[in-house]
């Protein structure tokens, strides 16, 4: 890690700290000093997407200079309104420095912080490649936005790009301008986004179920619970951390109508991630809607305007798609193409299956690595005493006085919980259901916490004891770590394999000396896969069309026509990967590496059996 590293770690939180300061400052300000902050993280993420797209129609760079400016041009102007007189600011600062039980449930928050981010950089650099095949094409997503700075490619270059939703690609990209490594910055700051969530699910939940202690116990789960995310690199790893910010906002829409805008802004986050998930994210909303309709009318129409300037936001994106491609149609085959398992029950995902009960209880020391299965022994327990807990005050119509609506939050919960785990099996359709274990996780760490609630509970009525009930959390977590934990952080802390696209053992390693042995920045030009290069930090115009269509075509197009466009692109290096025998057939490969060979253009610096690597005379 160097001086530019550490750089893009602290722009990374200038710019959604700021970004987050601007979208707070529109509703009242939230009274304690770190969730206040740490929220407006929370805010300035999910935004930084729609800032990247309306700079891309505007035909503005989407240059971190840019991006660093508009993120403090609100702090700045509340600065200098202070100091000129116009409009004095409290300081917000904490008023003691006397340890409070506020203050060390988020000293516990951050240890977990801590301790998952650990997690997920220790698995993520295991390995000095990849893992599977999505981050190889997200690399050159994220070099795309860093050298063109803008998220629109009518080219279709990039795979997750236009018509892809680009917020991921986006957000790294920014990031990669002021960071000189690809793999250290996609594989560092995917762990860091994923691990925020941490913080907010502590927040979201606390506002949630307006009780910090089970909030805390809730973040508990969800730090070791098999199921949450995995350190896998797409631009899912954003969706459940935005999950958490959304209902942190429309919570607050109840009490400050201006969160309206707040909800809408941040809601985006997801709408300019993922499709398949803004589905999800509406089969969320709508019960919160209508349950919260039944209960406070004038907070549910609230909601709904959050929802429909949500929507209208995510027009931006999709009316300039619309024009390009010609029709919806159009659009649908453009971002699924013609082989998409799309049929009239929905969209199959690639890692779907039936799932057991022992699948769903006991988690496993092998997972999947993209979207991880399971919950735990102990976990799955609480979250069926969390159950009998919500229902019985639900069919009971407990609720506290001066509380919450205990009946309005319960069914809010539990109709997350159904949806979530009816979507694991398709019902009523299907929504590429493998995706639907990291929302789950959501239902469950709350429910579980519910669950402790329960149990201590039926425990206070054998003995008053606070030691007693300590012990027992204590048991419970220790319980969570050896059935949950330990086997979240082994499969996570594991060697994983780098995709199903190579050739050979030897074209990986063909590679890695590339890595090693070609100066960082040189121009190379690989005839087959274009994401690789652009991960090992080597040049090559990944989505630039006729470079592509060379590769499209390679073993009918000429060596000396190959040669012609790399001299005069100023390409240094070409390499002849083991990909291009597994695509055309070996017989196909070795011709087209025979009129390499007999060119005279080329000169070998490197071979094994599944890469050569030429330099170009």
């Amino acid at each position: 890690m160097g001086d530019a590293s550490y750089l893009a770690i602290f722009l990374f939180f200038l710019y959604t700290w700021g970004i987050g300061f601007a979208v707070s400052s529109i509703g009242k300000k939230i009274e304690n000093f770190w969730e206040r902050n740490i929220m407006r993280i929370g805010f300035g993420l999910a935004a930084l997407p729609l800032i990247t797209i309306i700079l891309s129609l505007l035909h503005i760079p989407v240059d971190w200079r840019l991006i660093l400016f508009l993120s403090l041009a609100c702090p700045a102007y509340q600065l200098f309104a202070h100091f000129s007189g116009k409009n004095k600011m409290q300081a917000g600062w904490p008023s003691k420095l006397k340890l409070t039980k506020s203050g060390l449930f988020v000293i516990l928050v951050l240890l977990m912080f801590i301790f998952t981010l650990f997690m997920y950089v220790k698995g993520a650099h295991v390995y000095p490649y990849f893992e599977d095949d999505d981050p190889w094409s997200h690399a050159v997503g994220v070099a795309y936005v860093a050298e063109e700075k803008t998220v629109f490619n009518p080219d279709r270059g990039t795979s997750y790009l236009d018509p892809y939703p680009p917020g991921y690609d986006a957000i790294l990209g920014i990031l990669k301008q002021t960071s000189h490594h690809m793999m250290w910055t996609v594989k560092f700051f995917n762990a860091l986004m994923i691990s925020l969530g941490i913080f907010f699910i502590y927040y979201f939940a606390k506002k949630l179920i307006s009780n910090s202690t089970l909030a805390l116990f809730a973040t508990v789960i969800y730090t070791f619970l098999p199921s949450t995310l995995s350190h896998f690199i797409w631009a899912h790893s954003l969706v459940p951390g935005f999950f958490m910010v959304i209902f942190y906002a429309a919570e607050h829409i109840k009490d400050d109508p201006k969160y309206i805008y707040i909800t809408s802004l941040v809601m985006s986050g997801v709408f300019f991630s993922s499709f398949d998930q803004s589905i999800k994210l509406a089969l969320f909303f709508i019960p919160y809607l209508l349950l919260t309709y039944f209960m406070d009318r004038k907070a549910a129409v609230r909601l709904f305007y959050s929802g429909a300037i949500g929507l209208g936001l995510m027009m931006l994106w999709i009316f300039p798609l619309l024009l390009r491609y010609g029709s919806p149609s159009g659009l649908f085959a453009s971002l699924f193409g013609p082989n998409a398992a799309i049929s009239a029950r929905g969209i199959a995902g690639s890692a779907d299956r039936s799932y057991s009960f022992d699948d769903i209880v006991n988690a496993k020391m092998t997972n999947m690595i993209n979207s991880p299965i399971g919950i735990g022994l102990v976990i799955s327990a609480l979250v069926i005493a969390g159950l009998t807990f919500c229902l019985f005050h639900l069919l009971a119509g407990k609720a506290k006085p001066g509380s919450k609506d205990k009946n309005l939050l319960h069914s809010i919960i539990l109709s997350w919980l159904l949806m979530a785990f009816f979507g694991l099996y398709g019902i009523p359709m299907r929504l590429i259901p493998f995706r639907w274990w990291m929302l789950l996780a959501i239902p469950v760490s709350i429910l579980a916490a519910y669950g402790l609630l329960f149990v201590l509970e039926l425990l206070n009525n054998i003995s008053k004891s606070k030691a007693f009930s300590y012990l027992v959390v204590i048991a419970i977590i220790v319980g969570v770590w050896f059935t949950s934990g330990i086997q979240k952080y082994t499969v996570n802390t594991a060697v994983w394999p780098p995709g199903a696209f190579w050739s050979s053992n030897e074209e990986i390693q063909g590679y890695l000396w590339v890595d090693a042995n070609v100066p960082d920045g040189a121009r190379v030009f690989p005839l087959e896969n274009r994401g690789i290069i652009v991960a090992f930090d080597k040049y090559t115009c990944a989505w630039c069309p006729d470079e592509n269509a060379i590769r499209r075509g390679i073993v009918n197009t000429s060596v000396d026509d190959i040669y012609k466009l790399l001299k005069e692109r100023n390409y240094e290096y070409a390499l002849f990967e083991g990909q291009i025998a597994k695509k055309y057939g070996g017989e196909a490969a070795q011709a087209k590496l025979a009129e390499f060979a007999d060119s005279g253009l080329f000169e070998p610096i490197f071979q094994n059996p599944g890469l050569i690597v030429f330099r170009i005379k």
